[in-house]
């Protein structure tokens, strides 16, 4: 089939995906060295909205990768990911909560973007060792 055919062919799919975060909770906590809060291990990925119609939807392989937009004080800030057997997931460290997108870009037909939010559950420990003042130059939120 001609680039241009698949191209508006897959132009007329719909979106089928949601922006998901998730704890590791395999992964303990830690502090590491010159901060004020612990920090989490946490899985980004893209997930399906609804399995019952995927009719005219776009499927993970129908997908070149990924683009996650994490919080700017990240090192890198822009990650890639190119898998759908993992559901293009990332795995960060963080210790704050932030919005975040995803830029997802077809194999054929344009991008487009899903916008969601790091937030996870933390115990009630976890939010006692997290209990210092935050550092006013901080642009994450303390864990409450």
């Amino acid at each position: 089939m001609p680039y241009s055919q698949k191209f508006e062919e897959f132009s007329k799919k719909e979106n089928s995906f949601l922006l998901k975060v998730e704890r590791d909770a395999s992964v303990l906590p830690k502090k590491f060295p010159n901060h004020r809060y612990l920090s989490f291990f946490i899985r980004i990925f893209i997930d399906y909205i609804d399995n019952s119609s995927m009719e005219n939807k776009y499927l993970l392989e129908d997908i070149s990768f990924v683009k996650y937009e994490l919080d700017p004080s990240y090192r890198d800030s822009n990650r890639l990911a190119e898998n759908p057997q993992n559901n293009f997931e990332i795995r960060v460290w963080t210790y704050g909560y932030y919005p975040i997108q995803a830029t997802i870009f077809p194999k054929y037909g344009s991008s487009y973007i899903l916008k969601g939010n790091v937030f996870f559950p933390v115990s009630a420990k976890e939010r006692e060792e997290n209990s210092i003042e935050p550092n006013k130059d901080s642009k994450k939120e303390k864990l409450h």
